[in-house]
């Protein structure tokens, strides 16, 4: 019995306690922005200016659009292989010597190596590459030569057939194409142009990085809105804007004299609440089951209030709390514990007083 007695008059202390503990936690811990507003809704407040200079801060979606333009905007890199058209001389000086010398003249192989020479200077493109050139419009590429890169267009660039097709018309009027073809000049045209993908992913990034955050700026005293106005993107955004200003403004200091505040605040309208069960309703205290339902329903309701958006808060259910409390209880006390949650629900609220009426 004792033991029993003990365990009542504990929860009597815990609950208030636990309860308004978990309250101030989920309570801000700064000024609550006073303005409610949505995209394509009026403005319900007076005429809004600029206490201070703000930038105008570019949405989420925006920035990732300009962004995205940004980095395809960048002219991809291509590494010029220089040692390939080496490689490909020794290979045909090679094969002149044994095999092509008997029906090929020292000058056209002269000629030959010439033009063979001229498309590995320009460029070859594996057809991978040429594809997807063609399939982003890409007009222009940066053709990197060493330390250096040179803006090349694309039409001057070769495919391997083309280039097979541009040595074909090696001096073709003095002596007959059949030389060439039998000379199997495809094992001497390969591509020597990659793609550098870490060159232009870093140039994507930087011009990704080099888009600016912000749209514009509104100086102190200019007008952001006037009253009946619709709210609409560029306005949005510029509210959004300065919301975040304002946040940053009055949040730098006064959060331990605002924790002090709020927590008289509970307390008192905590104690309004346990003064009334003292003394109307003193056969509730002796059961833990009610105190331990009073304190949840007195808890849920300003924690829900703190996590959804300020221009949804009618949507939560308070009438639930007096249909219940007066279903497992009675009247008066549903009466007296939803007008307390209402008062605690509303410090979560940048208009108060609005949403209490």
């Amino acid at each position: 019995m004792k033991s029993k007695t003990i365990y009542k008059r504990a929860l009597w202390v815990l609950a208030p306690l636990l309860s308004g503990a978990l309250i101030l936690l989920f309570l801000p811990r700064q000024k609550t922005f006073k303005y409610d507003f949505a995209k394509g809704q009026p403005w319900r407040y007076e005429q809004l200016t600029a206490d201070w200079d703000f930038a105008i801060e570019k949405s989420d979606e925006e920035l990732r659009a300009e962004r995205e333009q940004a980095a395809a905007a960048v002219v991809p890199y291509y590494t010029l292989d220089e040692k390939a058209f080496g490689i490909v001389r020794d290979s045909l000086q090679r094969q002149y010597s044994r095999y092509f010398s008997t029906i090929m003249s020292r000058n056209l192989y002269r000629k030959l190596t010439e033009s063979l020479q001229a498309v590995y200077q320009l460029g070859i493109l594996g057809s991978t590459d040429l594809t997807k050139l063609l399939a982003d419009s890409t007009d222009v590429v940066n053709i990197i030569r060493g330390n250096n890169s040179t803006p090349t267009d694309v039409a001057r660039l070769s495919s391997v057939q083309q280039a097979y097709e541009l040595v074909m018309r090696t001096d073709t009027s003095s002596y007959g194409s059949y030389v060439l073809q039998s000379c199997n000049l495809n094992d001497f045209i390969s591509p020597n142009l990659h793609f550098d993908e870490e060159k232009t992913s870093a140039a994507r990034a930087d011009a990704s990085d080099a888009v600016p955050l912000t749209s514009g700026i509104i100086l102190s005293g200019q007008k952001i809105i006037g009253a009946g106005d619709i709210v609409d993107e560029e306005t949005y955004q510029t509210l959004v804007s300065y919301r975040k200003a304002w946040t940053s403004h009055n949040s730098v200091s006064g959060n331990e004299h605002m924790l002090l505040g709020q927590t008289l605040l509970i307390a008192i309208l905590m104690a309004v609440f346990i003064l009334y069960l003292a003394l109307y309703r003193r056969d509730y205290i002796q059961q833990p089951n009610v105190i331990i339902f009073l304190a949840t329903q007195l808890v849920i309701f300003p924690i829900v209030s703190s996590l959804v958006p300020t221009h949804n808060i009618l949507m939560v259910p308070f009438v639930m709390v007096p249909v219940m409390v007066r279903v497992f209880l009675d009247s008066r006390t549903a009466t007296m514990l939803h007008i307390v949650i209402v008062l605690i629900s509303s410090l979560f609220l940048p208009d108060p007083y609005l949403f209490i009426l």
